[in-house]
């Protein structure tokens, strides 16, 4: 099942040489919002995967990691806590910096409070392909006061980060699933 479901999102992306800067190979997921099947596929075995963790929260980063985010926390009837990238949040933030595989960029989430000190939230995006946007990520949702056991990804970009499909973020006790590989 989860083999089929990973090789019907490779079959479904689009690819753009030399965007959004020379040298970078762009993949282009948001055809599979296009696709009814495939997307309620996905959302619902990353909703099964969720239920394992009691989830009580979707944390994502902008912008594709919001669509499929909130499609899950809506799914599974949770709130959705955005992460953006810096000047984009109202309120009181907490930050920090990220390297990806175009540029260094600062990330930032609304202090939560004390309604979700010591929740548990599952960390969704579309697609990982160094690493480094995640790693930051889950510094930012620890420094908020929140447990984060579980990461889920789509796809991977092979060779630019040392995960496989499934396994644990190096480093840490975080469980992460991935549906698939896409070789530059």
């Amino acid at each position: 099942m989860i083999e089929k479901l990973g090789k019907d999102v490779l079959d479904t992306i689009n690819t753009y040489g030399n965007f959004p800067k020379e040298g970078v190979k762009f993949v282009d997921i948001l055809p599979v919002l296009q696709n009814n099947d495939l997307l309620n596929r996905i959302i619902s075995y990353w909703k099964s995967l969720c239920e394992n963790y009691k989830i009580d929260a979707i944390v994502a980063p902008e912008s594709r990691g919001f669509l499929f985010g909130s499609i899950l926390a809506h799914e599974m009837d949770i709130p959705f806590i955005p992460i953006r990238k810096s000047g984009k949040l109202p309120g009181k933030l907490i930050s920090t910096a990220s390297q990806s595989e175009y540029s260094t960029e600062v990330l930032e989430m609304q202090v939560l409070g004390e309604n979700f000190s010591g929740k548990t939230v599952c960390l969704a995006d579309d697609i990982i392909a160094t690493g480094g946007t995640m790693k930051s990520m889950i510094e930012l949702i620890r420094s908020n006061g929140l447990n984060v056991p579980l990461v889920l990804h789509i796809l991977s970009v092979k060779g630019l980060n040392e995960l496989q499909l499934e396994g644990t973020v190096p480093g840490t006790d975080i469980k992460y699933y991935t549906l698939c590989e896409f070789e530059e």
